[in-house]
């Protein structure tokens, strides 16, 4: 496969001026420290394209959180149109590939990360659209994002003012569409997986009834640094030791087997929970939910004809809207 054909633009991580759009930083340290953080520009569960907000949470070796969810004014807000530049009060994410910059400050707790990406950057051509499309005229609704599949990270936390030094590894994505995230989508899971000399990132999701209900999965390979297997059928994810979460009556399973059965890459990845990373499960308007969590991962694969045994951890999550 043509690998540059997926390739992400400087453009594709800017603002795309849609009703939303978010960008999407993570990270599992060295340490034993993890971040995830999410930078909105737009409400995609209430629809509300004036909403400016930064989700940031940190969790120490044991899993314990900190958590800050700090709302801004439309006149303290600014993203570039042209490159991935964003800034909501005194905090910033800006960079081009491969070096990304992320700074953040709330109270006593706070992050300066670099993120430099090892892999190429990843969009499904021609525009990154993956439900509908974005095209004059457009359809009526439409969901796109692109995916920087890798990276180390370095720099520090602020937790309970106390400067922590990380090192490790992360990933980022951009995400922008319109309408709720219900109108695409009833559910999916998604992860990313950081092996030696192999990256996945995974999406196995069911779309909305007004999207005819239809299966929706991907599964992106990374060999090194590129891109060598784009599926969008043959990936199966499995849920099994299904537990209930009060007090929302959320029902996760602590165990998730992801199977693989394409030309290139076979084989399976158990995914075992951790610990949260947001939940028990974040209730949203109306029926929706959104859970995150960390996991334990084994991997028992054959990618071009070698085979691949190797274990990591895993960020997933799974909205239900």
């Amino acid at each position: 496969m043509d690998a540059q054909l997926y390739s992400t633009k400087s453009k594709d991580y800017a603002f795309h001026s849609q009703e939303w759009e978010w960008w999407y930083f993570d990270g599992v340290f060295d340490n034993g420290y993890q971040i995830a953080a999410c930078w909105f520009f737009g409400n995609p569960a209430t629809r509300v394209p004036e909403d400016r907000f930064i989700q940031f949470m940190i969790h120490d070796p044991d899993g314990n959180p900190v958590a800050a969810m700090p709302r801004f004014p439309l006149n303290r807000t600014f993203a570039s149109t042209e490159t991935c530049d964003v800034k909501m009060g005194d905090n910033r994410i800006y960079g081009d590939a491969p070096q990304f910059e992320l700074h953040f400050r709330s109270g006593d707790m706070g992050a300066d990360l670099s993120y430099k990406n090892v892999t190429q950057g990843v969009r499904e051509p021609p525009d990154g659209i993956q439900v509908g499309r974005a095209q004059d005229p457009c359809t009526a609704r439409y969901l796109g994002w692109v995916i920087y599949p890798r990276s180390t990270v370095t720099g520090k936390l602020i937790v309970a003012g106390k400067e922590i030094s990380v090192k490790g590894e992360g990933y980022q994505d951009k995400n922008w569409g319109n309408g709720l995230l219900g109108d695409h989508f009833d559910h999916w899971y998604w992860g990313r997986l950081h092996f030696p000399n192999l990256t996945l990132a995974y999406w196995d999701g069911q779309q909305s009834p007004a999207n005819g209900n239809q299966r929706f999965k991907r599964l992106w390979v990374l060999k090194g640094e590129k891109l060598i297997e784009y599926l969008k059928d043959n990936i199966y994810t499995e849920a099994a030791d299904l537990q209930t979460e009060l007090p929302s009556n959320y029902v996760f399973p602590q165990t998730l087997v992801l199977a693989i059965d394409g030309i290139r890459i076979k084989g399976t990845v158990t995914q075992r929970f951790r610990h949260w990373m947001v939940g028990p499960p974040l209730v949203l308007p109306g029926r929706s939910c959104y859970v995150r969590w960390l996991a334990d991962c084994e991997a028992k694969l054959e990618v071009d004809g070698e085979k691949v045994e190797a274990t990591t951890r895993n960020i997933l999550d799974r909205p239900v809207w």
